[in-house]
Formats: C-alpha cells, structure tokens, sequence
C-alpha cells in the first residue's frame, strides 16, 4: 500500500521510529481530522493527528500527517508526515535529498542509541557524500571542505561545524573515546548542512513561486 492510496483516513504510518530507530509501518491507534479547508482553487489540504505504536518495540508516537487532495486521480495522498512525539534530535524534508545522503543520516539516527562509534562514522560518511555529490575537489574529507567553501557552495562559518562532524568521525574510525552525549548535536550540525544545500533552496523557490502567483491575480 501506497501513501497515495491512504484514501481519507490514516490507516497506518511508515516512519523511523524515535524510540527504537526502526523504519517501520506503526499501526493506528487514535485519529483526529481537522475540518478540510479549501483554499479557492487550490485542492483541499488538511491535517490528521494519530497515535501510533510500534509494532518492533511497542512504543507509542504521535504523528501529523498533511493530506492533500489530489484532482487528477481523485484521490487523497499524504504531502507531509512529521513526528510530534517523541520528538527527534533533528527533522528535515527529505523530499529533496538524494537518496545516499538520506539513507546515511537516517543510518546514524537508527544506531544512534545502540553503537556510538557507528553513529559517528555514519555521520561523518554523511557529509562526505555530500561532499561528492556537490562535486568537492580532494583527497580526504577536510581538503573537499575548504573547495566547496572556497567556491561559496558552503559559507565560511560552515567550516568549523564540518570540523566537528570530520573530527568526531576520525575518533570513532581510529578507536577513541567518544561520548553518547555530543552524538545529537553533531547530528544535528549534519542536518543545518543538508537543509542549507537541499531542503531551504527547495523551499525559497516554492515560496517565491507562490508569491508570483499572487501577484499575477
């Protein structure tokens, strides 16, 4: 089944569950619709709120999902999902982030309570990626840092956050001690990196993209 072929209602949510770091379908428990608002010609777009249990290890989450009616096929599709409880170190649209970029950050949150040095490594693999996929110039990691700062595709202040994620990684590769509790926020250092190269480009066009409609009414 399909996310487009959820119909009106919710009947289950695939998502990475924060409790145990699990991708999972979680089975629906409760659900709450709020009332369909239709914007002129747009198609309606309304919020459902569920409660959702993991069937991998029984926790309970909360999850919003933004359906949108799709005129074409006549259908009703999921256009968003977040996951308000619990809530997770980090959160980014990953609509518009190639799919070796995703897959390693969404690694580094599965183990991220089970083996910190793979987290590090997963997190440290995750920018390098980004580096290759931005077509860095280098032979290691922090050489493909500086080219893609020096040509403006990163902004300065970027550099010591991407030495963190570097140095970090370099520690869990060579069998040094690295703590659980810096783990979230150099999760959360990849993350700023991956909303600025991916998810905010995206979201300022289609921002721009409304506005002109506006004007042109």
């Amino acid at each position: 089944m399909t996310e487009k072929e959820y119909g009106r209602e919710v009947e289950y949510s695939v998502v990475i569950c924060p409790h145990c770091g699990n991708k999972t379908a979680t089975t629906l428990l409760k659900l709450h619709i709020d009332s369909i608002q239709p914007i002129d010609d747009i198609p309606d777009i309304f919020d459902q709120y569920g409660i959702f249990k993991c069937p991998a290890c029984k926790g309970i989450l909360f999850v919003k999902h933004t359906m949108c009616i799709d005129n074409n096929e006549n259908e009703y599709f999921c256009k968003e999902k977040m996951v308000l409880y619990p809530s997770f170190p980090f959160y980014f649209d990953n609509v518009f982030v190639p799919t070796k970029i995703a897959q390693a950050i969404e690694t580094a949150h599965r183990v991220r309570r089970i083996d910190v040095e793979l987290c590090f490594l997963s997190l440290r693999a995750t920018l390098e990626r980004i580096c290759k996929e931005k077509g860095a110039i280098g032979k290691t990691l922090e050489e493909m840092v500086k080219d893609l700062i020096k040509r403006e595709i990163l902004p300065g202040m970027f550099q010591d956050l991407c030495d963190v994620i570097r140095k970090y990684g370099n520690k869990a590769a060579h069998g040094d001690e690295v703590k659980e509790s810096d783990i979230d926020n150099v999760i959360r250092y990849v993350i700023i990196i991956i909303d600025y190269l991916y998810s905010l480009p995206q979201s300022v066009k289609e921002s721009l993209s409304n506005i002109k409609e506006i004007e042109e009414k």
